[in-house]
């Protein structure tokens, strides 16, 4: 196999791996090919291109932190760039958090003074922003906001056009973290006529959908309707999916009646379908989100719970926290619709500490529907009894709240209707398997992280595969997204 191990999908390279007679020999060839797809990957993130590398750099993203790890030791600068390019590539992935920490360790080792001036610009970026998305971001706003300062006090339009693109989108994103709404319309402004001004019509793209979606945040919906739709134009011209999901998500999320009904919009299955088809992680975690909002609003939560509970399911949150606790506050407004208040209390209370982050990256009618359930919790239960329930839920993390959750989608969800066999039943393990299998993990890793063992795992896998009626790991992996089954 050698080299072609590397290019194959998550799930069917994991069953390589399984095997050590298909894992190339030769590492100073193994190293050089990651390090050549993730060269080309970060390039083309940077320019806002695509590529076939950045597919198989997110593919051997864990091949990717190891070298990470190795250069740490051996020298801090070449670290730093293998680093920084890694943060282009994995920042839409769970890998962005071990990423996080490299950076934090060569900050904290006070060698970042000795880069040169782009790569000490990248490094400020790019912490600021993987700083932004971690569990005390909220209480690390002021270092958040610094980073990105200095990253843009050594940074210039002119020699480096990109790279100023990339942070004014950082400084808008940041606004989950730090709440400071002006710098974000600032930022988006400002990329929106850099993008201009070079001439790069994906990033022009981008940075107007991103304009939709602060003039949505702030009620303005006639200026995000033209924005949004102008984008997604512009995004389907281009082929960017990140234009063409982040415009759907905006346009179907606003309020009925806002949207021209004859307006050439894909639908939100349309949009997860195409991150899916891209590989890209954060995109579908958008676009399920959306869905779900979508059937809250239709008043049907069954299948809302079923979009919810895909949204939720991966599991190892570690670099989703954000990402997993929206969808616990989707969770609370579900189990409101579908009658349970006392597990949407137990809900509100897992994700209450981080509830005004939370909000902030969430559609603006969000925070009413949630505060009509907060008064529906105190009427029904008095205040003291709302207390307690919420208080019951505080006590969980967010893992703990995302698994329970999981399992209350599963009871509460409406079925997918697959076209082919309706008939499956997976039990709740081997449901975690099968989503684990589609991360790309080996039995060996799955059987660590569910706490069995190996073989365990391999007879979870041959019942899963008997269900499924499917031959192996890949065919498994995408009859599970293909019917929604993860």
């Amino acid at each position: 196999m050698g080299e072609a191990v590397f290019s194959l999908a998550p799930a069917a390279r994991a069953g390589a791996r399984e095997e050590p007679a298909l894992v190339l020999e030769d590492d100073a060839r193994r190293t050089a090919l990651i390090a050549h797809w993730l060269t080309e990957a970060a390039h083309a993130q940077e320019h806002a291109t695509s590529c076939p590398s950045l597919g198989y750099a997110r593919v051997v993203r864990r091949d990717l932190l190891d070298e990470a790890d190795r250069l740490m030791v051996d020298d801090a600068e070449a670290a730093a760039r293998w680093l920084v390019a890694c943060a282009d590539v994995l920042v839409g992935l769970p890998e962005r958090a071990a990423v996080a920490g490299l950076l934090e360790q060569l900050i904290a080792r006070g060698v970042v003074d000795d880069f040169d001036t782009l790569l000490r610009a990248k490094v400020w970026m790019w912490s600021s922003h993987l700083l932004s998305l971690s569990p005390d971001a909220v209480g690390m706003s002021d270092v958040v906001q610094d980073r990105r300062a200095r990253a843009a006090a050594l940074l210039d339009d002119r020699r480096s056009p990109y790279v100023v693109l990339q942070l004014h989108l950082i400084s808008l994103l940041n606004f989950v973290a730090t709440g400071d709404f002006v710098t974000a319309i600032e930022a988006a402004r400002a990329g929106a006529e850099l993008a201009r001004a070079i001439a790069s019509p994906t990033w022009t793209a981008r940075f107007d959908v991103w304009l939709a979606s602060a003039a949505h945040s702030a009620g303005d919906t006639a200026d995000a309707v033209r924005l949004a739709l102008a984008a997604l134009e512009r995004g389907q011209r281009v082929h960017d999916p990140y234009t063409i999901v982040v415009a759907t998500v905006v346009l179907r999320t606003l309020p009925p009646g806002t949207v021209d009904p004859t307006a050439p919009i894909p639908p939100l299955t349309a949009a997860l379908e195409l991150a899916r088809a891209r590989g890209e992680a954060l995109l579908e975690r958008f676009a399920l989100a959306a869905l779900t909002s979508e059937s809250l609003n239709a008043g049907d939560p069954a299948t809302a719970a079923r979009w919810c509970g895909q949204l939720l399911a991966p599991g190892g949150y570690a670099g989703w926290l954000v990402e997993a606790e929206i969808a616990l506050v989707q969770t609370v407004l579900i189990a409101a619709a579908a009658g349970d208040h006392e597990f949407a209390a137990r809900m509100l209370g897992a994700v209450r500490a981080d509830l005004e982050r939370v909000l902030r990256a969430m559609a603006p009618a969000t925070t009413p529907r949630l505060e009509r359930e907060r008064s529906e919790l105190s009427a029904r239960f008095g205040p003291a009894g709302a207390a307690a329930l919420v208080g019951a839920g505080a006590v969980l993390s967010i893992t703990d709240a995302a698994s329970e959750a999981v399992i209350w989608h599963a009871a509460h969800a409406a079925p997918a209707h697959p076209s082919g066999n309706t008939d499956v039943a997976l039990t709740a393990r081997e449901c975690e398997v099968l989503s684990l299998l589609a991360q790309g993990l080996t039995n060996k890793e799955i059987a660590v992280r569910l706490a069995v063992s190996a073989k365990t795992v391999m007879h979870h896998s041959g019942a899963i595969y008997r269900k499924l009626g499917v031959r192996g790991r890949g065919e498994a992996s995408a009859y599970a997204y293909r019917h929604g089954l993860v």
